[in-house]
């Protein structure tokens, strides 16, 4: 049972990520075309939608990116405090050990 929940937890991540990526994406996209478009029409400069749509592209690059970089951020915050959390407990686990040695000797 708690299998199958991690691994559906990871799956979860894993959409939210997706979906995440292909927003910070499409969305600039979409909505510098839009403005090419309607910029385009209203001054009668049709080929503005192509520079906006590369505009747009450019920006989600960007989005993408910032998002990718703090997720590495977070991740190794993350795996130092596992790190040290490790290192505690091994530090524990032998001072009980040396503990019971000492004792033993005694």
């Amino acid at each position: 049972m708690r299998r199958k929940r991690r691994s559906s937890n990871v799956v979860g991540e894993s959409f939210v990520l997706l979906l995440e990526f292909s927003l910070d994406m499409i969305v600039p996209i979409v909505l510098c075309t839009l403005a090419g478009v309607w910029l385009g029409k209203k001054f009668d400069i049709m080929w503005l939608t192509v520079v906006f749509f590369f505009v747009g592209a450019i920006a989600g690059g960007q989005n993408i990116y910032k998002t990718s970089k703090k997720m590495m951020r977070d991740m190794d915050k993350s795996d130092k405090n596992n790190r040290d959390i490790q290192l505690e407990e091994f530090k524990k686990r032998n001072s009980k050990i040396d503990k019971e040695l000492q004792n033993k000797e005694k």
